[in-house]
């Protein structure tokens, strides 16, 4: 699946199942293709210039967005790759970084007949 105009492409594949058998009741992956995010980068910032200081605001929240995903992707040529994973540890991966803790969650801990009686005593 996929979209593109002028400045950028975008193109997704991946499968993701609900089920019981994650901490988070999701399983599966996505592969994330970005191309242009460069050039997009390279736009916003051009349009600041001149701009009220709300569209700036605005424009600057984008501009954080893009490099948090440039932060995490894989770079090849103008793209920027990402690949996430939700696994059975319910650990949040994108390109093999947990990154977990940053979408607000806490760290998983799976339950164990042995720990949920524990607590009970």
């Amino acid at each position: 699946t996929g979209f593109d105009n002028d400045n950028y492409k975008v193109v997704a594949n991946g499968d993701f199942n609900a089920t019981k058998d994650s901490p988070i009741g999701v399983l599966g992956g996505l592969k994330l293709e970005l191309d242009g995010l460069d050039k997009v980068v390279k736009d916003l910032e051009k349009r600041k210039e001149g701009a009220d200081p709300a569209t700036v605001s605005k424009i600057n929240s984008t501009l954080k967005n893009i490099q948090a995903v440039q932060l995490f992707s894989e770079k090849k040529g103008d793209s920027d790759i990402l690949n996430l994973k939700i696994g059975e540890d319910g650990k949040i991966l994108i390109n093999e970084k947990d990154i977990s803790l940053l979408m607000g969650r806490k760290p998983v801990k799976p339950i164990t007949i042995e720990s949920a009686t524990e607590k009970d005593n």
